[in-house]
């Protein structure tokens, strides 16, 4: 089906939330996990998530992603971008 899953993920609770999905499609389909997510300027962060601004704050979140999914038995990369995330205009 899927070879490599792409999760894009940040500190919001919705992210959190929808770590259990990923992981279900991840055993389904028997695929990669790319773990993507954007360091954001002061001026661009959500002000009720002020650590997306960090880029040490997002280093360990990919890390402990990264480890969440290789503990369940998941190939897991991470990918750590700057910029302005596309999903704060939706």
């Amino acid at each position: 089906m899927y070879k490599t899953l792409l999760f894009s993920i940040d500190s919001s609770p919705g992210a959190k939330k929808v770590v259990q999905t990923v992981l279900d499609m991840a055993q389904l389909c028997q695929s990669k996990v790319v773990l993507l997510s954007v360091v954001e300027s002061p001026e661009n962060s959500d002000p009720a998530h002020p650590e997306q601004a960090s880029p040490e704050a997002v280093a360990a979140l990919l890390e402990q992603a990264r480890k969440l999914f290789e503990q369940r038995g998941f190939e897991a990369e991470t990918i750590e971008r700057e910029g302005k995330s596309s999903l704060r205009d939706l």
